[in-house]
Parts: C-alpha cells; sequence; structure tokens
C-alpha cells in the first residue's frame, strides 16, 4: 500500500492482521464484522461466565424458551467455540484445523446443548431471528446484522455483550474477524492520487462519516465509539479479541470439510 497505510498504530491490530500478508500490509481496513452475545433483559438479569452456565438454564425459563439460539451447525459460528478449546478452522501453516481433542471436545459440548435442548437443532438465521425477536430465547448468538429483523419491542429488551468463556477450559470464544477493505491495482498503486484516495476512504474523517451514517464499527483507535452507543460498543470490544479470518486460498475448501465434519 505504499504511502496509503497512514498510520499502521491508527487501526485496531485484529483488522490490520487481516490485510497483512508476508509481513506485507496489502489492503486498508475500513469496516469489520464478527458475532457477540444478544441477551434478552427481560428474561435474564445476569449473563452466565460461561457457556455451559448459560446452557444450564434450560428447564429454569419459562415454557417454550430457549436458553441460547444460534446456527449451532454452521462452522463460522462454530468457530467461535472451537476457538475455547485452543483450536481453529484454519491452523497458522493452511492446514485444516477441525480435528484432534480439541474439536472433538468443543462438538461434544454443542451436541449436549441440543440434546439438553438449551440450543434449537439446525437453526437457521432466520429462526434465530425469530426466536429472539419473540421473547423465545434467553440469548442469541449473531452479528450486528441481526438488530435489522428484531420487532421494536425485541430491540428495547435487548443488549449486547461479548461472547463468555467456554467452563472445561477457561479461554474466551473468540469469533472469526471479516474485514472489509481498500485495495489498489498494481497500476493504481503506483499513482499518487490512487494512493491518496484510498488513504481518504480509510482515514479518520470517512470513517467518522460510516460510523455517524451507516453505524460501522470502527477499525481506527482514533476514532472512538460514542459513549452513548452500547450496542456499537460491545461488537467493538469483541473484536479486539476476534480472530482474522484467513485470506488463505486454503480457506475455500474449509467451509464444505468443517460443515461435513460438524454435522
Amino acid at each position: 500500500m505504499g504511502d496509503a497505510l497512514d498510520a499502521a498504530g491508527a487501526y485496531q491490530a485484529p483488522a490490520l492482521e487481516a490485510v497483512r500478508g508476508g509481513g506485507e500490509v496489502w489492503a486498508l481496513p475500513i469496516s469489520q464484522k464478527c458475532i457477540a452475545l444478544y441477551v434478552n433483559t427481560e428474561l435474564v438479569q445476569e449473563v452466565p461466565a460461561d457457556l455451559e452456565g448459560i446452557g444450564e438454564l434450560a428447564g429454569k425459563l419459562p415454557k417454550g424458551v430457549y436458553p441460547l439460539v444460534y446456527e449451532a451447525q454452521g462452522p463460522y459460528m462454530h468457530a467461535a467455540v472451537l476457538s475455547g478449546f485452543g483450536a481453529r478452522l484454519l491452523t497458522d501453516d493452511d492446514q485444516f484445523g477441525f480435528h484432534g481433542p480439541g474439536a472433538e471436545k468443543s462438538l461434544e459440548l454443542v451436541l449436549g446443548l441440543i440434546e439438553r435442548k438449551a440450543v434449537p437443532e439446525d437453526a437457521s438465521g432466520s429462526l434465530v431471528t425469530d426466536l429472539f425477536s419473540a421473547g423465545q430465547a434467553a440469548f442469541a448468538i449473531s452479528g450486528p446484522w441481526l438488530v435489522g429483523g428484531l420487532s421494536d419491542a425485541a430491540k428495547k429488551r435487548m443488549r449486547v455483550v461479548p461472547l463468555p468463556k467456554v467452563r472445561a477450559t477457561g479461554l474466551p470464544m473468540r469469533p472469526l474477524l471479516t474485514v472489509e477493505s481498500v485495495m489498489l491495482s498494481p497500476q493504481g498503486a503506483r499513482r499518487p492520487e490512487a494512493r491518496a484516495l484510498a488513504r481518504h476512504l480509510a482515514g479518520a474523517e470517512a470513517a467518522a462519516i460510516r460510523l455517524r451514517i451507516a453505524r460501522t464499527g470502527p477499525v481506527r483507535t482514533d476514532v472512538p465509539v460514542p459513549a452513548d452507543d452500547a450496542f456499537l460498543a460491545a461488537f467493538t470490544e469483541q473484536a479486539k479479541v476476534a480472530i482474522p479470518m484467513s485470506s488463505s486460498q486454503a480457506m475455500r475448501t474449509v467451509w464444505a470439510s468443517a460443515r461435513a465434519a460438524s454435522g
């Protein structure tokens, strides 16, 4: 990126790591997304410290209410549980990581949650939205996109917090982080005006506009989340410990293989 990268220290470390390869920065982060924990404040006041504690709410809530809803059989969501056992979908040397003791224990935990009906089996994104919106779930794991499908009543009774730990290991659940970025072609990278445009799009002023108008979580450390925006603050805090999704071509083969393994 050359001088299009105004200051590496101005970006959140995970966001910058997502666009780094071979020691070089290949793009400028402009937004980031990850999942976190939605809380139905009418059903629960305190958030259990770990995922197992949420599961233990099964049978203690009103009839027809799940302790937790999320797409449990999808590898993107399960990656957060997997990280709680010290494993990843893709290892640092681009090998398939969804195997071994950590992966097995992560699946055993989720299967246990499903068996005790703490989590619905084979929940789709739309079912997660419907259940949480209708007040039939105490917690939901999803991204900022979930709030767009919630009823006004559900929005008033919800808050968002970072994901809990896994009791079995004491490790936090770390979701995957996806980062949108500005990239330059080889020809464009040689033009000062193209590099200046990229620097402007990823700069603090443009980031503040995206934050104010689109409520896009900032990737820059010099663009703070407003003190009264607890929703964005929670996702921004979660993103600080999220795992940047690998840009390796090996990720193309991970999704289908991981889905088959978790199915």
